[in-house]
């Protein structure tokens, strides 16, 4: 493996890290921003998707995501705790500006362990700067709180 195939893992790497605590902590510029401009973002879970596109439908996710956020947090006697984590992150490289991955996560919540699933992404390098071009998550599995 080349130096220049590792800097490139590690990029990549670090983007969905960014995405993961950005999203968590409520910075939803720095969020979308992980995205490239045209980006298509499909949300499945039990058999129903849901694809946001681009920046704009990004932010209407967030939206959405954040109203659900605070109520299920109130219903949590106002225990706003969000994390996501990524694991085995598998990240294979198309040619030297494209790549692909696959990763598992989970989310815990305020109570513990709320869902998981797959990260299956598309990356670019944009002008020195690597995006996610598409992201399919898959909820595969959910705890009732």
């Amino acid at each position: 493996m080349h130096t220049s195939e590792l800097i490139v893992r590690e990029c990549i790497r670090e983007l969905v890290a960014r995405y993961n605590s950005s999203g968590d902590s409520g910075r939803f510029d720095d969020f979308v921003e992980c995205f490239a401009a045209d980006a298509t973002l499909e949300l499945s879970e039990g058999g129903t998707s849901t694809v946001y596109e681009g920046h704009a439908g990004l932010h209407s996710m967030l939206a959405k995501a954040r109203d659900d956020f605070i109520d299920d947090a109130a219903v949590h006697r106002g225990m706003a705790y969000l994390r996501h984590s990524a694991t085995t992150h598998v990240i294979s490289l198309v040619d030297a500006r494209h790549a692909r991955g696959r990763a598992y996560f989970n989310v815990v919540r305020s109570w513990g362990l709320d869902h998981w699933g797959t990260y299956v992404d598309e990356y670019a390098d944009l002008e020195g700067r690597w995006v996610i071009t598409r992201r399919k998550i898959t909820i595969e599995g959910r705890i009732a709180s």
